[in-house]
């Protein structure tokens, strides 16, 4: 921040009550400038402003300098704000990452005990049920959810038995989605998608750009030869406002199986 130095000036009694509130107090919040790093643009934008105050009316600009303090402390404690938040989300992502590992697991088959889970998912239900029960409703929703239990189709797994963990876990995730099922067309591409296994998305800062890659796995397959897919998404900042550039993986297409391409008939 450019700090400006005006000369010693007669201030009006007006005047005093807009400035003492920038005052410290012993409880607040000292924000150490130097810890907030500006880019180019942010300098040029605090010296105009600065210069665009300095111009104004002695009986004025005292006011405009209380207001672009407190502004400027706003956007110091907001900066403080996403460090910190970046911190905890950090932290809770350290937190998840056993468990991830476990669902991981459990779809591949690796995991084929399940007791370690299942007294906590029994006793989660009965508190669910015993507040399920207590909740009053109108003629009007008990009329709904018989109408939905009437039209609810139990989920067909009868193809999991005898087989080991959950291998179109990932693959009817993609499906039963909105967004991917839209993506996701042809019978071809649906035929990729049968063989992915997994997914995983990864999001770092580098000198202040984010990156966030996501990478899919597939088994052995006849359209390529890759065992996983990944794309990264460069951003210009931290925040991943605005894309930088995109890289993805090279597909290793298997002979005369390039989905890009079309097959054109000879006449």
């Amino acid at each position: 921040m450019v700090e400006s130095n005006p000369e010693p000036q007669e201030v009006k009694a007006d005047e005093v009550a807009a400035v003492e509130p920038v005052e410290a107090k012993a409880d607040e919040v000292v924000l150490d400038y130097k810890h907030f790093d500006m880019d180019k643009d942010e300098r040029e934008i605090e010296q105009k402003t600065i210069k665009c105050i300095e111009a104004m009316p002695v009986e004025v600009k005292n006011r405009f300098k209380c207001l672009y303090m407190l502004s400027d402390r706003r956007s110091k404690l907001n900066d403080m704000f996403s460090k910190e938040v970046d911190a905890l989300e950090l932290k809770i992502r350290a937190k998840k990452a056993p468990h991830l590992a476990d669902r991981k697991k459990i779809i591949s088959g690796e995991i084929k005990d399940f007791t370690e889970h299942l007294p906590i998912f029994d006793s989660t239900h009965t508190k669910l049920e015993t507040i399920v029960a207590g909740i009053v409703k109108t003629k009007q929703e008990q009329e709904d959810d018989e109408a939905d239990a009437k039209e609810h189709e139990p989920t067909d797994v009868e193809h999991l038995k005898g087989v080991e963990g959950i291998p179109d876990f990932w693959p009817r995730c993609f499906k039963n989605n909105k967004m991917l099922g839209q993506v996701i067309k042809g019978d071809k591409d649906k035929a990729v998608f049968e063989h992915l296994t997994d997914v995983e998305k990864v999001e770092t800062v580098t000198d202040k750009k984010k990156t966030i890659k996501s990478t899919l796995h597939f088994s052995e397959n006849e359209w390529f030869n890759n065992k996983e897919l990944s794309l990264s998404i460069c951003y210009k900042d931290e925040e991943g406002e605005e894309v930088a550039k995109t890289e993805g993986t090279e597909i290793e297409w298997k002979d005369g199986k390039d989905l890009t391409k079309k097959k054109t008939k000879k006449k």
